[in-house]
């Protein structure tokens, strides 16, 4: 109101912000991602909410590989658990290239901004089909361990915001 008379147009209101669509993130690591959507609220300040989240279906163990010392069935060598460490990490990005897609096809996600290690962020841009990669746009960052209202706030991801 100005004057006494009402503001006709409501996006240039300090109250009414102008109209956003749904805003879409995916943090993720090698072992478990979340798919939060938000915006701005009416007073303006940034907003998340998961909309679902996936964790690896890898299971560390030892695939009976002989150690280094004489053969036997022990502890496995350093290489072994990097070489492990790897096949998680590439299994979790074909599980997870899979439930984005579907993710991204049942919310009528146009744009969705990905928020993983840089590590993972190659692996994971190898097992995405290329019909989404206009989609996804990717921001190297370790953010899993944030909750949505952290997220919200913390500089890339307020900005996606539009905050």
């Amino acid at each position: 109101m100005k004057n006494g008379t009402p503001n006709r147009n409501p996006e240039r209101s300090p109250n009414h912000p102008p109209h956003r669509t749904e805003t879409w993130i995916l943090v993720a690591d090698a072992k478990r991602a979340r798919l939060l959507r938000g915006g701005l609220t009416p007073q303006a300040r940034p907003h998340l909410e998961e909309a679902a989240s996936l964790e690896t279906s890898w299971i560390e163990r030892d695939h009976g590989r002989p150690t280094m010392l004489g053969g036997g069935r022990g502890p496995r060598p350093v290489a072994s658990l990097g070489h492990e460490d790897e096949e998680g990490l590439r299994h979790f990005a074909r599980e997870l290239a899979g439930w984005l897609e579907r993710q991204l096809a049942a919310h009528r996600v146009d744009d969705c901004a990905v928020f993983a290690p840089a590590r993972f962020l190659g692996a994971l841009r190898k097992e995405v089909p290329t019909r989404l990669h206009h989609i996804l746009s990717e921001h190297s960052g370790e953010l899993t361990h944030l909750t949505p209202g952290e997220l919200a706030r913390h500089p890339a991801v307020a900005g996606r915001l539009g905050s």
